[in-house]
């Protein structure tokens, strides 16, 4: 998230784009014509999902810093889905980018032109029924009709792209796609699912640090809750919903409190454990370690993988080290390793 300093008439604005489905659903149709006959190509696409705090977003921004992908920014916002009449639209004012630290306050300095994670707008629209619950999101298995829509939405974002000749490659971030990836690699052969993943314990304080972040900005500005709410972004805070395969999974996670490390390392066991059962073919992936100690010769690993043009990157994948003082469940936490040194050597694999 940019910042939530938003003028009233801004609030009213997200709130008639995101917040009622009629609308989500005409601009897409409206997109949809304005768009007709005109074409790009979909089938090389690159998708980085993963759970909330893996790297998903200094990933994603790695890679759109080659200047080989398109991909939705903060300027496409709120009609994310309608991102060429959009941008026809709305009026265009000269003023310096000024970037700022992500509502996050984890570092990351952000821009109106940075790239972010706004698919899952999409998602929402034509399935959220499907899959988000009231406690917590399941898997679900798009239809033909709404798998040949999100080409088209693809091929509405590259054709908004500041290149003419439309040769750049979609790219995003998404980490709800694990709840539908079966049936979009079976449909998007061509494409690349990039996932990271990340040391257990590291990524499980990382994500309680956050959830008690946002639940204090939310108490103090509603705003920040639908905001949240409306891109589908319910990793943590007030408007949290784990993911969810299996009933045995949700009992187990109701076992601890939402304020216990040992919840989130729940979370991140029924997420990677899905992971690890899907990884090969066009699902890679990467480990954040991995990434942060050997930052330019696994990035490079990755570019080669994806047919990208060996580039430098000039970010960082810093590797935090968090104080954990909270009581650790052995078992859990040795079956959350279980997984991890699992996917470590699917990605040793993939990078050979």
């Amino acid at each position: 998230m940019y910042d939530f300093n938003y003028s009233l008439s801004s609030k009213i604005l997200h709130q008639i784009a995101l917040g009622n489905k009629s609308v989500m659903e005409l601009s897409f149709d409206w997109e949809t014509a304005f768009q007709k006959n005109k074409f790009a190509n979909s089938e090389n696409a690159v998708i980085v999902t993963g759970l909330a705090r893996s790297g998903t977003t200094i990933l994603m921004r790695a890679l759109y810093e080659t200047e080989s992908f398109t991909c939705l920014t903060y300027n496409d916002m709120p009609f994310v889905l309608m991102p060429g009449v959009w941008s026809k639209m709305k009026v265009q004012k000269n003023k310096t980018v000024e970037e700022k630290e992500r509502a996050h306050a984890d570092g990351i300095m952000v821009s109106i032109n940075s790239p972010e994670a706004f698919e899952e707008i999409f998602w929402k629209c034509f399935c959220g029924n499907d899959y988000i619950r009231k406690s917590f999101l399941v898997p679900h298995e798009p239809n033909n009709e709404v798998l040949q829509k999100f080409q088209l939405f693809i091929k509405h974002v590259l054709l908004n792209s500041n290149t003419t000749n439309n040769a750049k490659r979609y790219l995003s971030k998404n980490n709800n796609q694990l709840l539908r990836l079966p049936a979009l690699m079976a449909n998007m052969p061509q494409a690349t699912f990039v996932i990271p993943f990340r040391l257990p314990v590291a990524h499980a304080f990382s994500l309680l640090k956050q959830h008690k972040h946002f639940t204090q900005m939310q108490k103090q500005n509603g705003f920040v809750l639908k905001y949240m709410n409306w891109l589908g972004h319910y990793e943590f805070g007030m408007g949290h919903k784990p993911f969810i395969w299996n009933d045995h999974q949700y009992n187990i996670l109701q076992q601890f409190s939402i304020e216990d490390i040992n919840y989130w390392l729940v979370c991140w066991k029924n997420y990677y454990e899905r992971v690890l059962s899907l990884v090969g073919n066009n699902a890679v992936p990467i480990c954040y370690e991995d990434l942060s100690i050997h930052n330019a010769e696994q990035f490079q690993h990755l570019l080669k993988r994806i047919e990208i043009p060996i580039k430098q990157s000039t970010l960082i994948f810093k590797n935090a080290n968090f104080p954990v003082k909270e009581k650790i469940d052995d078992s859990l936490l040795k079956a959350c390793m279980f997984v991890y040194e699992a996917l470590r050597d699917k990605a040793m694999q993939a990078c050979k």
